[in-house]
């Protein structure tokens, strides 16, 4: 069902903050969240951890992670109260770039609080015949799924929202699948990434407040 949402009708949100304000509205009403990620490469020019990153401080980026702890740990834990699960499929290529290596850092903080995160190759996806920009799916329970959309510097500019249940629980199916056929991220980041130097940041990644 994946390979149908590049064609499926869905409202479009320009600007996160419409998107972020209609997302708002189902997580009183959910026990549920699911994401599947599989782009390489993000521009993240609101955390500061990745600025850190983008200007090639690495130990401060990675301190910024940590300084995140208490955070995700919080958010899990009203999860756990709620009865809410969350999900979530990282499409990992090799070698891996250095944004992952940036962003694995930061999913293994939620990995350890309660997220199941797991590791697919991008071949996993070769069945769904989808091209590399497609797709980036945020689930709320049934209730909608959202398609994360970025502009040509790889940053987030909005979304397109599905409603349609048939799509959405198709969709779910697949990613559950996926998920199932994944890699615990914890047993990969210690294989893969614990022991990977710093990664080298191209200037194609530094960012400016001001684009």
């Amino acid at each position: 069902m994946l390979e149908r949402v590049h064609e499926a009708p869905g409202e479009i949100f320009n600007g996160s903050d419409g998107y972020n304000v209609d997302v708002s509205q189902y997580w009183g009403r959910i026990s549920r969240f699911d994401k599947l990620e599989r782009r390489q490469h993000f521009r993240e020019p609101d955390n500061p951890s990745w600025e850190a990153f983008a200007l090639g401080h690495w130990t401060e980026a990675l301190r910024l992670h940590e300084r995140a702890r208490s955070a995700v740990e919080a958010e899990f834990a009203e999860d756990a109260r709620r009865g809410m699960v969350s999900r979530r499929v990282r499409v990992v290529g090799q070698p891996v770039t250095p944004y992952l290596q940036w962003e694995l850092h930061g999913l293994m903080l939620r990995a350890e609080h309660g997220e199941s995160i797991r590791v697919v190759t991008p071949e996993s996806l070769d069945r769904f015949a989808l091209d590399d920009s497609l797709p980036e799916l945020i689930f709320l329970g049934e209730l909608a799924m959202y398609e994360v959309l970025y502009d040509t510097n790889d940053t987030l500019y909005g979304a397109r929202k599905f409603t349609d249940r048939e799509l959405i629980a198709g969709c779910l199916v697949d990613v559950a699948e996926l998920h199932s056929q994944g890699e615990d991220l914890r047993t990969f980041f210690q294989r893969e990434i614990v022991e990977l130097p710093p990664p080298v940041v191209g200037p194609e990644v530094v960012f400016s407040r001001n684009r």
